[in-house]
């Protein structure tokens, strides 16, 4: 992998302006500068993040983020051949394309945010590897969630109520991104959605649960255990919540940690 000289890669991927308005040009010209920064060196197994499902070039990260900030104006002020580069990415069969289509999708701004969402939903039906559902999550949604956050959180609301366990799963996942959204304070909605799941406890979505909680423990501890103690309290018959208050006791302040540990020790000395 050649040394990343900042200069020349701005220069690069500023030359993929030149090609906006052809997306498969821009695409060959893309995969050159990906291919050039390749890592050919990795091999799977070694330390850092898992080896990608998707062909990968391998790239470090500084080169997706200078190719992204050199196209995503364009796609901002020309959101319909801004789609049609997304589209033309994502059919891509190297994961940093896949990435670069994931990211471009947030900038792109319309009066109508349904053609973003319709990509959205495509993209995840598709199943992709972990950390393409994570981009797609945090930067494709990105300007639904911060121009027209009630389309957001319906969205989010109709994933978290499906009887799909993988559309649940995204729907946890996509609740981490709007806990820490600026300005979001509807935690109780939140907890509404996020009940039902705790006292079911699917096995397949336990460890987005806890994930979720841990989120609400930091953004709102006090809420957070009086809401874990409250559906804790409200029927000990199939009601998992001692559980997830175990999982999740070292994430909330000390003083809480104590409360919650008590309402353990007097539901095991109420049972035995």
């Amino acid at each position: 992998m050649p040394a990343i000289h900042l200069a020349r890669l701005k220069k690069q991927a500023a030359e993929l302006a030149d090609y906006f308005h052809d997306p498969p040009a821009l695409r060959n010209a893309l995969f050159e500068i990906l291919d050039h920064y390749a890592d050919r060196t990795r091999r799977h197994g070694q330390a850092g993040e898992p080896p990608p499902l998707r062909t990968a070039h391998n790239v470090p990260a500084p080169v997706i983020r200078q190719i992204v900030k050199e196209l995503s104006t364009l796609v901002g002020n020309y959101p319909e051949s801004g789609l049609i580069l997304c589209d033309t990415l994502w059919k891509q069969t190297y994961l940093e394309e896949n990435l670069i289509a994931a990211y471009l999708l947030g900038y792109i701004r319309q009066e109508n945010p349904e053609p973003v969402l319709e990509r959205v939903h495509q993209w995840l039906e598709s199943k992709p590897e972990s950390r393409l559902v994570q981009a797609i999550l945090e930067h494709s949604l990105a300007g639904i969630r911060r121009d027209t956050p009630e389309l957001y959180v319906r969205t989010l609301e109709e994933w978290v109520t499906d009887t799909d366990v993988y559309k649940k799963q995204i729907g946890l996942k996509a609740m981490l991104t709007l806990i820490d959204q600026p300005g979001f304070d509807d935690l109780a909605a939140i907890f509404r959605w996020i009940n039902p799941l705790i006292r079911t406890s699917p096995t397949e979505i336990r460890s987005e649960i806890v994930d979720v909680l841990r989120v609400l423990a930091r953004r709102s501890p006090i809420e957070t255990a009086y809401n874990m103690r409250r559906i804790f309290g409200s029927s000990q018959e199939n009601n998992h919540a001692a559980w997830f208050m175990r999982q999740t006791l070292k994430y909330f302040p000390t003083h809480i940690q104590l409360q919650l540990r008590l309402a353990l020790r007097q539901e095991r000395s109420q049972f035995h």
